[in-house]
């Protein structure tokens, strides 16, 4: 699934789509994702961002996973920098 602009401030059900493509320049300053993995399986985001980072942590992050039945939230601080944090 290839997340759209359409997809902020929405719960995602990523249950049938175990890769999200986060790609440049789609979402800006301020936008938010929120992805819930409903699956017994663990789901991948790949960000084709030039700054994208797990809160938390200072090294980049292109590929990010994410456990079962959790979420991940996706921040925007600006078109090319987001943080992604995840629930426990």
């Amino acid at each position: 699934m290839i997340l759209k602009k359409e997809h902020v401030n929405k719960i995602l059900n990523l249950e049938d789509c175990p890769v999200v493509k986060i790609e440049h320049n789609e979402f800006s300053e301020g936008d938010v994702l929120i992805m819930f993995n409903n699956s017994p399986e663990y789901g991948t985001i790949e960000c084709d961002l030039l700054n994208s980072y797990q809160s938390g942590y200072s090294l980049r992050r292109t590929h990010l996973e994410f456990p079962p039945r959790s979420l991940v939230n996706a921040v925007f601080i600006n078109k090319d920098t987001v943080v992604f944090s995840r629930g426990m």
